[in-house]
């Protein structure tokens, strides 16, 4: 059985090593690639995905275009209008809740955490019958 000086020996050289690399800084000289300030990570958009003579479906999307993974506490309502644009007295108001969104997966309703992987999107759904805010039905 070797003696315990073989075990210090082997301990001092280490720190010994360790010292060193700290002494002499970091060995690399590749540069941290630039900050980028994540103020406008989301674009959103909004799109029809289907429609009947009775009603159409209206999504509200929302993509992550930051290059990291955004979680957090979500507040997930709000409201959209819609106009014709040959005519925009004719408005629809439509408001969105955590009960509209389609992308289930991604929202925990219980915490209110959101979190968006980097090109995912969320989406929340609304249907319109073609009712406008006046009462009228465009249909008739």
């Amino acid at each position: 059985m070797k003696n315990g000086r073989s075990g210090k020996a082997a301990a001092a050289a280490g720190t010994g090593l360790l010292l060193a690399i700290a002494t002499l800084g970091p060995v690399c000289d590749e540069r941290l690639p630039v900050y980028q300030d994540p103020r406008d990570v989301f674009s959103g958009w909004i799109s029809v995905t289907s429609s009947t003579p009775s009603a159409m479906s209206i999504n509200l999307v929302a993509r992550n275009d930051f290059d990291e993974t955004l979680e957090g506490q979500a507040v997930l309502r709000g409201d959209a209008e819609i106009s014709l644009l040959g005519n925009p007295s004719i408005r629809k108001l439509f408001t969105f809740s955590p009960g509209n969104l389609i992308t289930t997966g991604k929202f925990n309703s219980a915490t209110g955490t959101l979190r968006v992987d980097p090109g995912d999107t969320i989406r929340l759904r609304v249907f319109w019958d073609y009712v406008d805010e006046a009462g009228v039905n465009l249909t008739t």
